[in-house]
């Protein structure tokens, strides 16, 4: 197996066919379908079921997510050595959460760009876990996650804490509300912060009514514009978005506090860019 075979693999997934993949390739099919068998012998299973359309095994499934990142790594990896070969580029792999686009976006980037003209930046958006994930696979150098995660295996620095906001198209009764004013009202909430929310309620002996679980404030808050229900969500999260002119209540509850943290791999040397990158936020 090796990085020409996962690039076809990859291709014929995604193109559903391996006749449209041989035409994206711009090879002949029979030799593209000999190459997936062999692929299939290597490994001793059966990746995909043939037919108009290819459906996906378990290993097949496992195989394309790994693939993917396996890809990304060499790109990013070949960028690195041009970009060091030319010593006039510097490319920073970075992750973000959905609900901190407002401190990224707000001159972040564009006054390190300034400073350093030849930045290149290779950003990717998702969950704090798959981040986290991310950065362990070596895809990305550094992530903006936030609270709660387990920092034990990074090495972490946190900026300042942060209330989440309950978001609807209608006003509440008051600009700042408790969990009680939140019962039985339809909630848009964080996937893994559900665990915490139902031990909260719990504790308030008030009715946790979730209508959705997402997994990115971006999508809790657009939810919330349709008028679903209530979404909660970091505060400066919804700077981002405050043209929707959705009406905002600051949740008071201690335990809902949260920030972001920014996260690299422990013990290990940072690359220049990232460095550079960092002592610009820091300034």
């Amino acid at each position: 197996m090796d990085i020409r075979h996962l690039e076809c693999f990859k291709t014929i997934v995604e193109e559903g066919s391996i006749l449209k993949a041989s035409i994206k390739l711009n090879m002949a099919q029979p030799p593209l379908s000999r190459m997936m068998h062999l692929l299939e012998d290597e490994l001793q299973t059966t990746l995909f079921i043939r037919g108009r359309r290819i459906t996906l095994t378990n290993t097949g499934r496992l195989l394309y997510e790994k693939a993917c990142s396996i890809l990304e790594l060499t790109g990013n990896t070949y960028k690195e050595i041009q970009n060091l070969e030319t010593k006039n580029e510097i490319t920073l792999n970075i992750g973000i959460v959905s609900s901190s686009t407002e401190f990224l976006y707000n001159k972040t980037i564009q006054n390190f760009h300034q400073q350093y003209p030849f930045a290149r930046f290779n950003i990717q958006e998702a969950n704090t876990y798959q981040l986290m994930e991310l950065l362990n696979q070596r895809i990305i150098d550094l992530a903006i996650v936030r609270t709660p995660f387990d920092d034990t295996l990074f090495h972490a620095k946190y900026f300042k804490e942060e209330p989440m906001i309950v978001l609807h198209k209608n006003p509440m009764s008051n600009d700042t509300i408790i969990i009680k004013d939140l019962t039985k009202k339809p909630l848009i909430i964080y996937r893994r912060f559900k665990d915490l929310l139902t031990t909260i309620f719990k504790n308030y002996s008030a009715d946790l009514n979730i209508i959705a679980e997402v997994d990115d404030a971006k999508t809790a808050i657009l939810l919330a514009s349709t008028g679903l229900g209530y979404a909660l969500v970091p505060q400066s999260a919804y700077q981002t978005f405050s043209h929707l002119d959705l009406y905002s209540s600051v949740l008071n509850e201690k335990q809902l506090i949260t920030r972001l943290g920014m996260i690299t791999r422990k013990n290990e040397n940072l690359k220049k860019g990232i460095q550079l990158f960092i002592d610009s936020i820091e300034q």
